[in-house]
């Protein structure tokens, strides 16, 4: 299991940053600073026929590359956790994209985020530990927590 997490404080209360990260519209946004690659962009929307919430699927494109995210839990204001099975040249893992939000006072909130990629192959397994696959992901949750804090302390 690989783990990438980052963390920010944003002044403001929690339910602020809930309507704006529950909102997927915005995740293309946060994503415009891209996870893994400088080169790369998403795109976020909800599957036809799917309302924001718990089960709801996220479609996420990435240079023709179409992953589903299914929400697993959505507790307001608290906790965004989504799962994909990575297609394509990830196919050989399952993903984890949680978002945590921790009241500290009145007026700041930490905001958490994690992503587990479990490998379902060894060579994989393998490979991901020769590559800076945890730094790169860390350092892309960072920058969208980054924008998200920017985004909402204007």
């Amino acid at each position: 299991m690989l783990t990438a997490e980052s963390t920010a404080q944003i002044d403001l209360p929690p339910q602020k940053i809930w309507e704006y990260l529950s909102d997927i519209e915005t995740w293309e946004y946060l994503w415009k600073t891209p996870l893994w690659f400088s080169t790369l962009t998403h795109k976020f929307r909800l599957e036809e026929g799917s309302m924001p919430g718990p089960n709801a699927v996220v479609i996420q494109e990435s240079r023709g590359t179409i992953v589903k995210w299914k929400v697993t839990e959505w507790l307001p204001p608290q906790k965004i956790v989504l799962a994909a099975r990575m297609r394509e040249w990830l196919a050989h893992y399952d993903a984890i994209l949680t978002f945590t939000i921790i009241p500290k006072t009145s007026l700041a909130t930490e905001v958490h985020a994690r992503l587990v990629f479990e490998p379902k192959d060894a060579l994989v397994s393998a490979v991901c530990w020769i590559l800076p696959f945890e730094n790169k992901a860390r350092a892309g949750l960072a920058r969208i927590l980054a924008r998200l804090k920017t985004t909402l302390q204007k």
